[in-house]
This record gives C-alpha cells, sequence and structure tokens, in this order.
C-alpha cells in the first residue's frame, strides 16, 4: 500500500505542502483543540501521502488510501469505537478544494466522489437524543452525588443543564462571572466567556481559553444569561465573597477531562 501512495514525482507540489499551505491559511487561525485534532489526523492516517503529487491524487489513488485507512483499524485500540473515517475524509476534502481554488492548475480535477464518503463508513452509528428531559437530570444529579466529589460535580451539571452549556464552559466558570443578587435572585445573572480545551493526549492539562466554545466573535465573546432558581441556589451554596478564580475545582487546580 505504501509503495501505491508514495509515488512521487518532479515539478509538481504534493500534498504535504498544500496541505502546509491550507495549515497556515486555514487552521492556524482555529482554536487550540480543532488545531490538535487536525494535526492528530495528519499524523495518523496521512503520513504516506505526504509526499504524493496533487496530480496523482485521482479518485482511484482515494480509493487506494481509504483502503488503507480500513487496515489500519487492526492496529489500534479504539478500533471497535470507530463508526467510520468521516473527519479524515472531510480534511482531504478541504485540502483539495484549498487547491482548486487558490492554485491555477487548469489540469486539476477534484477528485473526491460520492462514493468516498459511503466507503469511509464502517457501521451506522445510533441516533442520538440530545434533548434530556428533567426527570432525566434529576435522577442522573442524584447518583453522581454518589460519586466522589459528588457534590461539585452535581452542582456543575446544575449550572451545564439549565443554561445549556457545554462541560468545558460550565468547568471554566470564575467567581468573577457571577452577578449574583441576593435581595432579588431574578435579577442575578452569569457570564459565559470562558472555556477549557481538553486535549486528547495523554498527561495534558486542561488549558483556558477565553471567549465561550466556537463563538463567531472568537477569546472577546460573551454571553451574559439570567441565572434560573435553581441556579441561584446551587451557585449560592459555592459563593465565597471576594473569592477569584475558578468556581468548580478540585484542590485549587482546573477539572481534567479524566476527572470529569
Amino acid at each position: 500500500m505504501e509503495d501505491k501512495l508514495n509515488n512521487t514525482e518532479e515539478n509538481s507540489l504534493t500534498f504535504g505542502e498544500i496541505y502546509a499551505a491550507y495549515y497556515k491559511k486555514k487552521i492556524s487561525k482555529l482554536a487550540i483543540g480543532t488545531r490538535f485534532n487536525y494535526e492528530r489526523y495528519i499524523r495518523l492516517h496521512f503520513q504516506a501521502i505526504l509526499n504524493t503529487p496533487i496530480k496523482n491524487m485521482t479518485s482511484r489513488f482515494i480509493d487506494s488510501w481509504i483502503d488503507s485507512l480500513h487496515e489500519s483499524l487492526n492496529k489500534t485500540l479504539q478500533a471497535k469505537q470507530r463508526t467510520g473515517f468521516k473527519h479524515e475524509l472531510q480534511l482531504m476534502q478541504a485540502v483539495l478544494k484549498f487547491y482548486d481554488e487558490y492554485y491555477d492548475d487548469p489540469d486539476f480535477k477534484y477528485p473526491v466522489k460520492k462514493r468516498h464518503a459511503e466507503d469511509c463508513q464502517l457501521k451506522k452509528s445510533l441516533p442520538k437524543y440530545k434533548d434530556l428531559l428533567l426527570v432525566e437530570f434529576e435522577q442522573f444529579r442524584i447518583e453522581i452525588l454518589k460519586c466522589k466529589h459528588g457534590e461539585l460535580f452535581a452542582a456543575m451539571a446544575t449550572v451545564q443543564f439549565y443554561h445549556a452549556l457545554r462541560i468545558s464552559e460550565a468547568a471554566a466558570l470564575h467567581f468573577e462571572d457571577l452577578n449574583l443578587n441576593f435581595k432579588n435572585s431574578k435579577e442575578s445573572t452569569i457570564r459565559i466567556c470562558r472555556h477549557l480545551v481538553y486535549l486528547r493526549k495523554k498527561g495534558s492539562k486542561p488549558i483556558l481559553e477565553n471567549g465561550f466554545k466556537n463563538a463567531k466573535g472568537g477569546e472577546n465573546s460573551v454571553r451574559e444569561l439570567p441565572l434560573f432558581p435553581e441556579t441561584f441556589q446551587t451557585l449560592n451554596k459555592v459563593f465565597k465573597i471576594h473569592a477569584k478564580g475558578l468556581v468548580f475545582t478540585i484542590d485549587g487546580t482546573a477539572l481534567t477531562y479524566r476527572q470529569i
């Protein structure tokens, strides 16, 4: 397989060179967690084709590349959890479309076909029901209270649930983001202006970034929300006068991906 993929010729830009240009213009401006994922895709599934000239990347070539992705399943511990190689194919498409748009090559024909998306799919994933009923959440909170640091996680989950936050946003909440009006709780607000980035890398620590996750305005993005009565009661229990820094911590440090 590697011999088929490493078919290089002189005087032709390679896939790796185009990816480097794409990274500089597009990916380098994204959040650190997203950049890390792209770098992981390249490291795990694109090494064998980085030196391939763009002119050699035909539809048949991509068929061979997808075959190599399937072969790699026997070498990873996460093979049973995979439903396909959707993200890898999307990255391939993005780089090739970048070349098509930014480089003057009349001979280039975009090679990705509809069949490639089908071939990248391993098995159909079950539909994900995103709406959690209140009764289900209350049962979840009862159970999580039984865990180590249960009160901490139950409080954080309450904030996350009632304000429809991502866990990375709830875990990044600071005391400075709370405006608790003890005379009239209905006037209390919460500011969502930070999030934690969890890199899927052993030993990595959470990284605090400004702006809520996936905000179009970047690091300056802020959402200010009124507090629900349940959230006010929860935050009132953990609130400390003149306190600063993260609200939800264990031993004074941010919660890790593994702890959550």
